[in-house]
């Protein structure tokens, strides 16, 4: 009868009653577990609330191998992509500025091409790119030659796709660099493309490709127009002439006067940085001369505009539409969040019965589009409209109706999450039920309100524990929802706003925006991770004296060391720098105690499950002047390099963890130790060097290993949290941030429980 009394008060306890507290006076006794928001790393989404993350550090120079690697990294379209991108950039001899045209970053190869791209093109390249939005040589050079009389279309994309060819085989790196990754970039397309073989026509490319295309055919006619001039100013006008003359554009962007009112378009501004550098790395400059000493010919029989003002305007109108795009893409940020029913815990059964399955609880994903910085969006829009005579529709925020959403259980939450089999260590205590018994629940779509419901519901037990004295087992459950831009209910019309992004309806040629389609079999399997939550479950095990619980473990540490060096005898130095160090691990810890049986057994503890993850890393920022090596005149070599090595780990793992609690009647203490939880991991090493020096050149690498990483973590004893405590047993909850010995910044979070 005792025993039975002491199981009703445990299972009341965690029913969320007040129960009697024998701890001090003033703590909360009732434990409410929640459901947690965890964050979806996707920095291009997130683009128009937080800018351009870091680039990703890439050590190998320019070559043939590195830009078909980037090219099939970045197509991977996952969290990396756009790190990966704006580093491929500056690798090809881009800038990269903001609207106010500070330089963000430079290029990190030799002099490179001079030509800048604006913060919201990268992120809007890639975004459209990895929905499948697409163009093609023919349509580009249709709508850059629709005024020329001399020189069709087909002929103009002939001669594009035989410079392509020509600087492919360079002997000039940046422009051979440049040349392979739009050739790359086509071989990752669904049904590859070859564009060393394609015609206009066939020759598809998407935003990327278009992009780094369209900026250096904007540096070549610069480069070309001064030539022809001698030394004619690279502010001139009349380059991108618009159609009406209080509106000054000649790069296809926004003005950098946007915080006036009402905007002013009256400055002319440049995506031209270094006036050299673009002249030396012409690629297009023989095709451009050919076609206007052509069009001049034509000119002066028939009296028209020269062919440099018409190839201008034509190039000046395919810019701004490409960066209509791609700013609107940039803007534009798809906004979910998981609704989880109460109450919470969701209970699982203690049965194993098939058709006494647990507690069911319903989770709403709500999703919208939301559209950033709307006076930007709309002062590029007077500006295009007045620029090219056309209507450049407004997107329209507000709910994704009619999209599908998969919803997934379990596993990493980031971008490209893995699924339950990646923790399944442990048993699977809940499933996802579609609310449609005819439609899989990975296949839901929202309904009229950009709403998409599903059912969570706890497993049966693989052993029947109903008659059996059990222990409530906090236990969490992660649940994500990806939504695609595909419109379910008319397929035909998907491309209506251009794979979602709202970039009008002038599809199908009848304006210049008929330059862009997209590719179905991208845009109908790719799907944005958007929200992604933590559900509370109530799991039941035998009861015995061993903790049994969750422990969830997040480290944080940084380090910044200003390096200063000395040259040795022979004028040799290591360089002067920066050197940062960061580490961050985090770790979910299941507990597995032994049965009652066990314990009088005397059978050895039980190791945990350790779901870890982390990064660590230490990177050298420098430069040295003045090597010997590289020539005869001292101190007229300057190196930048960057050297270091990142750790990188995901994996589960089994380890030693205790949990030490010390109770009496009135008191507590808690602690945490590790005996080291070892992790596989992926080393990498590297060296970026960017140099006039070409021995310092040769000296760069990137290579990685297979290695294992160590984490011990550990939290010394304290009172911390909360006790809750019954004739039964026990529950312990609570976190805890401390900072380690090393300056490590630690946070606990646990939810314990034991029988007595």
């Amino acid at each position: 009868m005792k025993n039975i009394i002491a199981i009703l008060l445990l299972v009341t306890l965690f029913a969320n009653v007040l129960l009697a507290q024998r701890t001090r006076p003033g703590v909360p006794v009732v434990y409410k577990p929640t459901a947690e928001k965890l964050e979806i790393n996707d920095a291009a989404n997130d683009f128009g609330e937080k800018g351009l993350p870091q680039p990703e550090i890439i050590g190998s120079q320019p070559s043939d191998k590195l830009a078909t690697k980037l090219a099939k990294e970045i197509s991977q379209y996952d969290e990396k992509s756009l790190p990966l991108l704006m580093t491929t950039l500056q690798k090809a001899g881009f800038y990269i500025i903001d609207e106010n045209q500070k330089i963000l970053y430079k290029p990190i190869y030799g002099k490179g091409m001079g030509m800048a791209f604006y913060d919201f093109e990268v992120a809007g390249m890639l975004k459209l790119s990895r929905k499948g939005i697409v163009t093609s040589v023919g349509n580009l050079s249709g709508l850059i030659g629709k005024d020329l009389k001399k020189t069709t279309p087909t002929k103009l994309g002939e001669l594009l796709l035989q410079d392509l060819k020509t600087a492919a085989n360079s002997k000039d790196e940046t422009k051979r660099f440049w040349a392979r990754l739009i050739i790359a970039f086509g071989k990752e397309f669904p049904q590859p493309v070859d564009l060393l073989t394609a015609t206009p026509e066939t020759a598809q490319i998407n935003i990327i490709q278009a992009s780094l295309w369209e900026r250096r055919l904007i540096g070549d006619l610069i480069a070309f127009a001064t030539a022809q001039s001698g030394g004619m100013s690279l502010n001139n006008r009349n380059l991108f002439r618009p159609k009406r003359n209080e509106v000054s554009f000649r790069n296809a962007s926004f003005s950098n006067n946007l915080l006036a009112d009402p905007c002013d378009y009256t400055q002319v501004e440049t995506l031209q940085v270094d006036v050299a550098a673009t002249a030396l790395t012409t690629i297009h400059g023989t095709t451009l001369g050919l076609v206007i000493d052509a069009e001049v010919e034509a000119a002066e029989k028939i009296g028209t505009k020269s062919g440099l003002e018409k190839i201008g305007k034509g190039l000046g109108i395919a810019g701004m539409v490409l960066s209509w795009a791609k700013l609107i893409a940039a803007l534009t940020q798809v906004k979910g969040k998981i609704e989880v029913e109460q109450p919470l815990p969701l209970i699982r059964t203690k049965f194993s019965r098939q058709d006494l399955q647990g507690e069911k609880r319903t989770l709403t994903g709500k999703f919208e589009i939301k559209i950033n910085d709307l006076r930007k969006l709309n002062c590029f829009r007077l500006a295009a409209n007045m620029v090219t005579g056309l209507d450049f529709n407004m997107p329209t925020p507000g709910p994704m109706a009619d999209k599908p959403v998969s919803w997934e259980l379990g596993g990493d939450v980031s971008f490209k999450g893995q699924n339950s089999s990646k923790t399944g260590v442990f048993d699977p205590v809940v499933h996802l039920i579609g609310t449609s018994p005819t439609r899989d629940f990975t296949k839901q779509e929202t309904d009229g309100n950009g709403e998409s419901k599903i059912f969570i519901e706890g497993n049966n037990q693989k052993r029947d524990l109903s008659n059996e004295k059990v222990v409530p087992l906090p236990k969490k459950a992660k649940v994500r929802a990806d939504i695609a831009m595909k419109n379910m209910k008319d397929s035909k019309q998907e491309m209506a706003d251009v794979g979602g992004f709202a970039l009008g309806t002038f599809i199908g040629g009848v304006t210049p925006l008929g330059i862009l389609s997209a590719i179905p079999e991208i845009g109908n399997r790719l799907k944005i991770p958007v929200t992604a939550v933590t559900v509370p479950i109530r799991d039941w095990i035998p009861c015995s004296e061993d903790w049994g619980g969750i422990i969830n473990m997040k480290r944080t540490f940084s380090k910044t060391i200003v390096m200063k060096s000395s040259k040795t005898s022979n004028g040799n130095s290591s360089g002067d720098g920066v050197r940062t160090i960061f580490e961050q691990d985090e770790a979910d810890i299941t507990l597995n105690p032994r049965t009652a049986e066990e314990i009088l057994q005397k059978a050895e503890k039980k190791p945990a499950d350790v779901v870890g993850k982390g990064i660590h890393s230490d990177i050298f920022d420098g430069t040295r002047d003045g090597d010997p090596c590289c020539g005869t005149t001292e101190g007229s070599w300057t190196t930048r390099f960057r050297r270091g090595e990142i750790e990188t780990y995901s994996d589960v793992v089994k380890a030693n963890f205790i949990v030490f609690a010390r109770t009496t009647e009135r008191d507590y203490s808690l602690e945490f130790t590790s005996y080291g939880d070892i992790f596989p991991a992926t080393r990498r090493e590297f060296l970026e060097v960017d140099s006039d020096c070409e021995i310092e050149k040769n000296e760069a690498y990137d290579r990685s290993e297979e290695s294992t990483i160590s984490i011990v973590p550990s939290l010394a004893s304290g009172r911390y949290g909360q006790r809750v405590v019954d004739e039964g047993g026990e529950i312990l909850f609570g976190s805890k941030e401390i900072t380690a010995g090393d300056g490590a910044k630690i946070i606990w979070d646990w939810q314990l429980a034991r029988c007595k």
